[in-house]
């Protein structure tokens, strides 16, 4: 049986970038900018705090179906001494009874960037599940990095 229900995913993707650590980590500066930045997120609207630790965002994932729900991100961890930045889901909903994505990077004139997903599912139906398991570990991690990539590039070298 493929990850039976309730089950604990950990996922993690690491990719060098053509720019120095501290242009990619500056990415981080602004917690709904970021968000903004992310393929899929529609409707971002900040919904606690002023973008700082603690705060939370809200967003559609794929606006063309609308029946998951708003989804609620807060950001748990923006430490600029170790440059990981860390979100959870704020509580559960209809994909994921828990979820954390947590962003590492390293190095100082290339950035080495690891993006790690902590989740356990909600969705049922084992086909289903494990098609959101796939599309994280093939597409999702690394469109986060690069996401982040294209985002400075733009703002701090384009």
């Amino acid at each position: 049986n493929f990850l039976p229900d309730g089950a604990e995913v950990f996922l993690t993707h690491t990719e060098d970038m053509p720019v120095s650590a501290d242009i990619y980590w500056s990415a981080f500066r602004n917690f709904v900018k970021l968000q903004l930045q992310f393929e899929g997120h529609e409707n971002v609207r900040l919904r606690k705090g002023f973008g700082l630790v603690g705060s939370v965002v809200s967003f559609y994932y794929d606006p063309t179906d609308l029946s998951e729900g708003q989804r609620e991100m807060k950001l748990v961890e923006n430490d600029d001494s170790t440059k990981t930045w860390r979100v959870e889901e704020a509580e559960p909903n209809d994909l994921y009874k828990s979820y954390e994505m947590t962003i590492k990077v390293e190095g100082t004139t290339s950035a080495k960037v690891t993006i790690s997903t902590r989740f356990v599912s909600a969705i049922k139906d084992r086909v289903e599940r494990r098609q959101d398991i796939a599309y994280h570990k093939v597409h999702l991690l690394g469109a986060r990095i690069r996401d982040i990539l294209n985002y400075v590039v733009r703002e701090k070298v384009g």
